[in-house]
């Protein structure tokens, strides 16, 4: 994997740029596994601040800090 890939990232609540008008902004979505049960929400975007492409989610697992992590960053 090319060593710049990750350089470019950018947390959405960290800069000036926001979801524009016309696409859902998914901050505060409930996140839940295949079978329905609720492990978190969304809590962040993590955004290529060249080609403006949202590149992760940053979740919050609420009920998991006993398990020693409390964010997880997922792939979109």
């Amino acid at each position: 994997m090319d060593e710049n890939t990750y350089k470019s990232l950018q947390a959405l609540a960290n800069s000036d740029f926001q979801v524009v008008s016309n696409e859902p902004n998914v901050i505060g979505w409930k996140v839940k596994t295949e079978l329905g049960a609720y492990i978190g929400k969304v809590q962040d975007l993590l955004f290529d601040s060249q080609t403006f492409a949202v590149r992760y989610l940053v979740i919050d697992l609420l009920h998991m800090a006993c398990a020693g992590f409390r964010k997880f960053i997922l792939s979109v």
